[in-house]
């Protein structure tokens, strides 16, 4: 076997290991809200929500996601200025309008974007009623919700 050959040959696996990326929201495939969505809206319900820094807040809050669905839940929905719609940071989450949303009866927490310190995989959530924080591992079955979050349109 030449020198070669194992260079060719882990060559040749990465390439195996390619994965094609997730696809997202474009003008050729438009994103439908879900039917739970399309209700609320229906119903009178505000599809935006201006909040304060210049965020705009989706007008719904989402039905329990793990993280990842989340963050995937808020990048597919329609752009909606410069920035496309993510899930917030802890601090932003702190400044949302709640008192523009119904909120279920049930206790509700939110997912935010950040991490604790040192830890990857561990999110702080909060709780919008009383603005409670703790921290998730996003790599156990954690369900929670996320209420998406984007700049305003200049």
């Amino acid at each position: 076997m030449t020198r070669r050959a194992p260079i060719l040959a882990l060559a040749l696996l990465l390439a195996a290991c390619v994965v094609a990326p997730a696809p997202g929201p474009s003008p050729e495939r438009p994103l439908a809200a879900p039917a739970w969505a399309q209700a609320y809206l229906a119903e009178g319900g505000q599809p935006f929500v201006p909040g304060t820094g210049g965020r705009v807040w989706l007008g719904v809050i989402s039905q329990e996601l793990g993280y990842d669905e989340a963050v995937f839940y808020c990048r597919r929905l329609p752009p909606h200025g410069p920035e496309g719609w993510r899930v917030p940071t802890v601090d932003e989450l702190r400044t949302a309008p709640f008192a523009r949303y119904q909120l279920p009866e049930e206790p509700v927490r939110l997912w935010t974007a950040s991490v604790a310190a040192g830890e990857l995989y561990r999110r702080w959530v909060v709780d919008p009623r009383t603005g409670a924080r703790e921290l998730k591992d996003v790599r156990q079955d954690v369900r929670l919700r996320v209420l998406c979050v984007t700049a305003a349109v200049p």
